[in-house]
């Protein structure tokens, strides 16, 4: 089971650009909550709150205990947020309402092990170039696991580690089908001088930056 977060939220009912300066002015965060069979809710937050949250290694890929006026909390995950282009600055945040009972599509980042005991890196001068930071499971909000393993010390010198090559845990499913013609690579080990150019991809959760007149409120 992950690690879960709380954070408490107050309900709005204004909106529009220049009420979402305000907010920003007065320490707030402007955000939204939806899903769950649950209309769209508009709130705000401590920026403080949030910000140091943000700092939490797999904040945006666990649970949130969302409290609104000090009600229940929801089960929630960050689905989106906005940070300010230029600075420290928490703009918007999605909240996404999850059912405890129903499973759920989230990224949660990959823990690459194994690099100590790699013959490749360590005695032949090979670097670990990294493919694919997260991969997109199927579970039960309380089956989320905190990151999945990916062992590379079997690797060899210009070899790769693909999606087939991931024990996921129990009551975890991969959201991607692995077949003959679809097994994404996750790894590989290369010299330092030959490594590819290769872009990680992107996590589900999506962070942009933006200044604050582009923003949704």
């Amino acid at each position: 089971m992950s690690e879960q977060f709380k954070l408490n939220a107050t309900a709005r009912t204004e909106t529009g650009t220049q009420h979402s300066r305000q907010l920003r002015k007065s320490g707030q965060v402007p955000a939204i909550v939806y899903g769950a069979h649950t209309a769209p809710q508009m709130i705000t937050l401590n920026h403080q709150d949030v910000f140091l949250s943000l700092q939490k290694p797999g904040f945006t890929s666990h649970v949130v205990q969302l409290s609104i006026d000090g009600q229940a909390p929801l089960q929630t995950i960050i689905k989106n947020y906005t940070k300010h282009s230029t600075k420290n600055q928490v703009l918007h945040l999605d909240f996404q309402a999850v059912n405890a009972k129903e499973s759920m599509i989230i990224s949660v980042p990959l823990h690459f092990i194994g690099e100590a005991h790699c013959a490749a890196i360590q005695d032949q001068g090979g670097q670990l170039n990294i493919l694919t930071s997260t991969l997109e499971i199927r579970c039960l909000p309380q089956n989320i696991p905190e990151s999945i393993a990916v062992d590379i010390s079997h690797l060899e010198m210009d070899s790769t580690v693909h999606l087939s090559d991931v024990t996921l845990p129990s009551k975890v499913e991969c959201v991607a089908t692995i077949d003959e013609t679809h097994n994404p690579a996750l790894a590989s080990i290369h010299l330092a001088k030959a490594a590819p150019d290769i872009e990680a991809e992107e996590p589900t959760t999506q962070e942009t930056s933006a200044s604050e007149d582009n923003v949704a409120t």
